[in-house]
């Protein structure tokens, strides 16, 4: 089987690597002993003088040795004992040891330190979701978890969201494979000023409304083309052309009745973005 891109790239990482002679020699010679000389190495020093290469350098001897390196950010770990445990066993590979949740909730948190750290795991985690096991039907839950516009403009955004987000979620019809969208009634008159000449706006629960409907069905992902994802499509004669209908909405299933989305928007000039990652999960709550 021919290497995979992600190891061609390592492995010219690691033709590129020069010096650092003494560190590699220390560390394969804990690789070597019988008895590990140390359990713990530090590595310290000023950012950017290749303190996360020469990790890199040591993993690779690991490999040659036939030892397993795993690599954790403790950064992106919550100071006790069980947050510990449960992100060493996610990077092992042990799904069963930190749920779905608690994953989403430990990714959402990386917004103020490091956006495309965050943008990173969320499309990980998109990509380990599987098509949705049952049909989508009834009314689900909405929540917005990242935006990724352009600079300056994602903040701004995130900073509206963050005080007043009028989207709460969809409904499916199963069916029909048809839905639409759910929203808070005080934003109705701005939904109306934006769109003057949409009538698609239904009347809902008290104090919601729904509006801008879209088809489901399933097909390969936009940008991730060797998985199978629901496509929400919002290309329908009745949305408005200039917006809504230049949306696409993709969701896969990552726990039971808990769904990731990315949303996509094609641009005037024919190029497609993602432009957000949203959650759905079962029942919503009228606001």
């Amino acid at each position: 089987m021919s290497p995979s891109l992600a190891d061609r790239l390592f492995e010219a990482r690691h033709a590129r690597f020069v010096g650092r002679d003494g560190e590699l020699s220390v560390f394969e010679s804990a690789l070597r002993a019988e008895t590990l000389p140390f359990f713990i190495l530090h590595i310290f020093g000023p950012g950017g003088v290749g303190k996360s290469t020469l990790l890199q350098e040591f993993a690779f001897l690991s490999e040659q040795y036939g030892a397993r390196p795993v690599y954790l950010d403790a950064r992106y770990v919550d100071l006790s004992p069980d947050s510990f445990i449960k992100a060493l066993g996610t990077s092992l590979g042990h799904n069963n040891s930190a749920s779905i949740p608690d994953m989403l909730d430990a990714t959402q948190r990386l917004l103020e330190r490091d956006h495309a750290q965050w943008l990173a795991r969320l499309n990980k985690l998109f990509r380990s979701g599987t098509p949705p096991e049952m049909p989508l039907d009834g009314r689900y839950r909405g929540e917005l978890v990242a935006l990724d516009l352009a600079p300056g403009l994602t903040q701004l955004f995130q900073s509206i969201t963050a005080a007043w987000m009028p989207w709460l979620g969809k409904t499916f019809n199963a069916s029909q494979e048809r839905g639409d969208n759910i929203f808070t009634q005080d934003s109705y008159l701005l939904a109306r000023l934006f769109n003057p000449f949409y009538r698609g706006f239904i009347a809902d629960q008290p104090g919601t409304y729904r509006g801008f409907a879209f088809h489901t069905y399933m097909a390969p992902g936009l940008m991730d083309t060797d998985r199978i994802v629901l496509k929400i499509d919002y290309d329908l004669k009745e949305n408005p052309a200039p917006t809504v209908r230049r949306i696409l909405d993709e969701l896969v299933q990552i726990d039971e009745d808990l769904y990731l989305g990315k949303a996509h928007v094609r641009w005037w000039w024919g190029g497609w973005q993602t432009v957000a990652y949203f959650t759905l999960r079962r029942d919503i709550v009228s606001a």
